[in-house]
């Protein structure tokens, strides 16, 4: 049973909690369950289409479909990025995850793309993979640079 929270009657404004009636007015009380947090996949393609909105390529790891990539840790978004071809890895989590929530797998993948010169990191919002799109292309442009 979902967790019941205090609502006010519609009809006097009195505060009620766990009982069938308003305890000021007699009207039954309506309880509204808290908003469940975001499912992972709308984030995903969300992340996706901005990523190719911005002239990249994306692509969803789909862990039922033989992508070549071993399942176990590898990131929910594969991506290119333009314009010299950099590789970047984001893992997709809920808003306000815990980092408990990263497995252990995850976390290794993520420093196995860093460590070969790829860029790796989590993003819970659109806003945060384009972030790690640019510092993709702002590593390319150091690299280039030298």
């Amino acid at each position: 049973m979902a967790e019941r929270i205090k609502q006010p009657c519609r009809a006097c404004s009195v505060e009620t909690k766990n009982k069938k009636a308003c305890p000021s007015c007699g009207l039954p009380v309506v309880y509204v369950a808290p908003p469940k947090p975001e499912l992972e996949q709308p984030i995903k393609m969300r992340c996706k289409r901005a990523i190719i909105a911005a002239g990249h390529v994306a692509w969803i790891h789909n862990r039922l479909m033989h992508t070549g990539l071993d399942s176990r840790g590898v990131a929910d978004l594969i991506c290119i990025v333009s314009p010299w071809g950099r590789f970047l890895a984001i893992e997709i989590k809920r808003p306000k995850y815990s980092p408990s929530d990263v497995t252990p797998e995850q976390r290794a993948f993520l420093a196995a793309v860093r460590k070969f010169g790829g860029v790796a990191g989590i993003a819970t919002c659109e806003e945060e993979a384009l972030a790690l799109v640019a510092e993709a292309q702002q590593s390319q442009r150091s690299d280039v640079a030298h």
